[in-house]
């Protein structure tokens, strides 16, 4: 006797619906993991521009004379760690009593890769 008013699903059902579920999940965690890196990343590069631009202009506010090339390294928080930034300041040209063309480069570390970013701005004798 065959009965086919049950309600329910098989074994067979949910099995298969518990695979797709858990494929389903892996893709939007390996997502999260994307995205959480992405961030990470954007905001090591986003300080890095705050700490470049900032020398920028603390280079415009110092004697002529004082702008000279040198290496500074400094911490940062970045998300819930703190990170070190290695500062290059190079004097890259220089017309004496005039001018001089600035390059400053900003150097960190993110999951053993180094990354930087680059400036040059032009520093005149007012």
């Amino acid at each position: 006797m065959l009965v086919k008013d049950r309600k329910g699903f098989t074994l067979l059902e949910t099995m298969v619906a518990l695979g797709v579920f858990t494929v389903i999940m892996l893709g939007i965690l390996a997502s999260i993991i994307v995205v959480g890196d992405t961030v990470q990343r954007n905001n090591l590069r986003n300080t890095a521009v705050k700490i470049a631009q900032r020398y920028a202009e603390d280079l415009r506010g110092i004697p002529f004379s004082q702008v000279v090339s040198k290496e500074v390294e400094e911490s940062y928080p970045v998300g819930n760690s703190t990170v070190p930034f290695k500062v290059s300041i190079q004097v890259l040209e220089e017309i004496p009593n005039s001018l001089k063309t600035v390059g400053i480069t900003v150097s960190w570390f993110y999951k053993g890769k180094e990354y930087k970013y680059r400036i040059e701005t032009v520093i005149t004798d007012d």
